[in-house]
């Protein structure tokens, strides 16, 4: 393992992994976002981009960090390993919307200065859809080097510590302990809230148009505070609610999924919230299967703590009632109605 790619959507974890792999084996890291993109996010022209990356490829040993899919081959060609980091979509947009309050007004470590970090909604609405439109693209270019490279898929942050883990046995002679790695400043995890909202469906249809044709960046508050009501609330942090949509996502309950599911990042251009839309098609499909008795809090406890790397004990009963507030307020999606619900 001389020449590693590591490659996967924005926020799935690909520097960091990259950084501890170099510390494991004593290999450069490259991070090809710090390369492309110079001060005041001027990218890289595409001639000299392509020059540069074929003179990375051909050096000796490197790991190298990054997606631009138009000369990913160039990298596949030349790597002996390709890991492939197929995390939750929802981990990786609440990772997303956690660097942006992390770094608000400062340049990411795996950056050049003069690139202060940035969410807009362009950029929330890729992630949101990489693993609809990017992923199979990504699946297709591994194929070729399946049997002649060592490719590896990672689809959860487990997986990914456990990697990491037989990594540690290929260390460079001289090697002994793990590389002691330091953690990233933890963010406040009440710094996103969870609001529900009931929205008129001719209000809603009106938004959307709205938001398509003129943005509506700078309206969306007034917007929402004169045409939607507020519903139920939920007292805890938004980051539950983050976590609990992919676990249900993974049991068959996708209530990111709809007609309406490009409106998802609508407002992250100027508000870097999070806006899932709960028609009554998801409640036709899914509110019996929200009954509490569903659910085991230590289950949930214990996914909440994988997803998220923390400890929480008490985190499971707040899962429990995230999904009584979220049943309780889809019973108000009907016809004539849309409920939202907004990570802020």
């Amino acid at each position: 393992m001389q020449k590693v790619t590591v490659i996967g959507s924005p926020g799935s974890g690909k520097s960091v992994l990259s950084r501890r792999i170099g510390e494991c084996l004593g290999l450069p890291v490259i991070h090809l976002d710090s390369h492309y993109w110079q001060a005041g996010w001027t990218p890289t022209p595409s001639r000299e981009w392509d020059e540069f990356l074929k003179e990375t490829s051909e050096r000796e040993k490197w790991i190298i960090d990054g997606n631009y899919t138009r000369t990913l081959d160039i990298r596949l060609r030349a790597a002996d390993t390709i890991v492939f980091l197929d995390m939750p979509r929802m981990l990786c947009l609440y990772r997303v919307f956690k660097r942006r309050i992390q770094y608000h007004g400062k340049t990411r470590p795996d950056l050049n200065e003069g690139c202060e970090e940035k969410l807009d909604a362009g950029f929330a609405v890729w992630v949101w859809n990489y693993k609809k439109n990017t992923r199979p693209k990504v699946l297709d270019a591994l194929k070729p080097y399946t049997d002649t490279k060592e490719v590896i898929i990672l689809r959860s942050r487990k997986e990914a510590a456990e990697f990491l883990d037989r990594i540690h046995t290929l260390q460079p002679i001289g090697s002994h302990d793990p590389p002691q790695i330091q953690h990233q400043e933890e963010v406040n995890r009440m710094s996103l809230t969870a609001e529900f909202k009931k929205m008129p469906m001719i209000k809603f249809e009106e938004w959307c148009l709205a938001a398509a044709i003129e943005g509506m960046a700078g309206d969306t508050n007034d917007f929402l505070q004169t045409h939607a009501k507020p519903l139920t609330e939920y007292d805890g942090s938004g980051y539950v609610y983050s976590t609990l949509l992919e676990y249900l996502a993974e049991r068959g309950i996708d209530l990111e999924e709809s007609e309406y599911a490009a409106l998802a990042a609508e407002r992250t251009e100027e508000h870097y919230a999070l806006c899932t839309v709960l028609t009554k098609e998801h409640k036709q499909a899914y509110l019996d299967k929200l009954n509490l008795a569903n659910y085991d809090e230590n289950e949930l406890s214990a996914y909440y703590n994988e997803f998220n790397d923390t400890q929480e004990a008490e985190v499971g009963s707040e899962m429990l009632e995230a999904i009584r507030v979220l049943q309780f307020n889809l019973r108000e999606a009907d016809e004539t109605s849309v409920v939202l619900l907004i990570l802020s």
